[in-house]
């Protein structure tokens, strides 16, 4: 069997680093967490991640600190999470040594930090990297979207919509089906889904977002539905309405009522092909765009 790829989560927000590994590991990544950079270190040094992501502000050592303390040892690849609005923030990361920079608009599925479009955002980011790399995400889901974004100059950019709706992809078979029969326009910003992580993200409008937003929109404690079980995990664990996590492949129950991300990109998501083939077709889609 082939050793799993290694990802060190470091956030001091224990919700964020649960689901982070929860879903991580449901993709078949070996994951370990860390609440503040010295633990991180220390990680970073004895188990030898593959990965590093990694938040900015944390205790005992700030992400930037720590990022300065693996360079010195490797150069394994890092990301940094912030929902700091400077942008200062995240070029003090770069300079400490992190690889590049995702530029993400409010077009994008899942959990959104962003507060402006994609392409309102990505001319600053660009000019505060001073040519390190940037890369968009957001609403990008076909090879002239991936045109756009290279045109605009970003070194890259991340179709996560998209690569969820692929074979290989362990999404459960309903919610890819449900992807490649939505719209742009099925999809919301949201607070719905916030068991476990309490933040803005852009999903479905299945019946748990309908039923929330035809009661208001109502605070945890007085939602629709609420503590209702809508899926079961292999080992017999529950899934809640409202929580946080997607559904895997493994689960059972209703998996159609759990939070299904999707950025607007899914009104180009039309079949499940293998990845390798969508790879080619979006390259081929982005030589041709004009």
């Amino acid at each position: 069997m082939a050793e799993r790829s290694r990802i060190l989560v470091v956030d001091d927000e224990t919700q964020i680093t649960r689901v982070l590994k929860t879903t991580l590991q449901s993709q078949g990544y070996e994951v370990k967490t860390a609440t503040d950079g010295e633990s991180a270190l220390n990680f970073a040094v004895d188990w030898i991640p593959d990965l590093i992501v990694t938040d900015l502000s944390m205790p005992r050592m700030s992400g930037i600190e720590l990022t300065r303390a693996v360079r010195e040892r490797s150069q394994v690849p890092i990301i940094v999470l912030s929902v700091r609005e400077e942008e200062k923030s995240k070029i003090d990361a770069l300079d400490a040594g992190a690889d590049y920079l995702v530029c993400q608009g409010t077009e994008a599925g899942g959990h959104v930090q962003a507060s402006r479009g994609l392409y309102e955002g990505l001319p600053i980011v660009l000019d505060e990297a001073k040519g390190k790399p940037v890369i968009a995400s957001g609403g990008i889901g076909n090879g002239q979207g991936i045109r756009q974004a290279l045109s605009a100059g970003a070194s890259g950019a991340m179709l996560g919509t998209r690569f969820v709706a692929t074979l290989e992809c362990p999404a459960h078979p309903v919610y890819k089906r449900e992807l490649v029969a939505a719209h742009a326009g099925d999809t919301a910003l949201t607070m719905c889904f916030q068991d476990g992580w309490p933040a803005l993200h852009r999903a479905l409008r299945n019946r748990t977002f309908v039923m929330w937003d035809a009661a208001g929109c109502p605070l945890p404690g007085k939602r629709p539905g609420e503590g209702e079980v809508v899926a079961t995990r292999p080992d017999g664990s529950k899934v809640l309405r409202y929580f946080v996590a997607p559904p895997n492949q493994e689960l059972q129950g209703r998996p159609e009522e759990c939070a299904l991300y999707a950025g607007l990109s899914v009104e180009h998501v039309k079949d499940l092909p293998p990845a390798g083939e969508l790879v080619h077709r979006l390259w081929r889609e982005c030589l041709a765009a004009v």
